[in-house]
């Protein structure tokens, strides 16, 4: 099981999914939704495919995320870059700093 939670002023939300397939240094796959249906993506209903590719001395990070609704992709279309720039930094060494990225369409008001 996979669980992450994420929290911001207007509430909390959390991910929620399991495990497909895990090949160490290689890939992860992994099913994916929201446990509150959030974005019309019920837990487990979309799938994540994270590939590791070699690229001389560095990794390139190759991201599918599957299945997705017409407004579930919208979101996570607007989202995964924020996270994956976030990764790039701290693999980096370098702080990312807070995360104050919101969902379009949610405001913290």
């Amino acid at each position: 099981i996979c669980r992450v939670k994420m929290i911001r002023g207007i509430g909390e939300a959390a991910m929620i999914g399991e495990f497909v397939e895990v090949v160490p240094n290689s890939r992860i796959v992994l099913d994916w939704g929201w446990e509150q249906g959030l974005f019309g993506v019920p837990p487990s209903s979309t799938r994540v495919e994270i590939s590791l590719i070699p690229d001389g001395t560095g990794t390139l990070v190759r991201l599918v995320h599957s299945e997705l609704s017409e407004k579930g992709a919208e979101v996570h279309e607007a989202g995964w870059p924020n996270y994956l720039e976030r990764l790039s930094l701290a693999v980096a060494g370098q702080d990312p700093g807070p995360d104050e990225w919101m969902a379009p369409g949610l405001s913290e008001a």
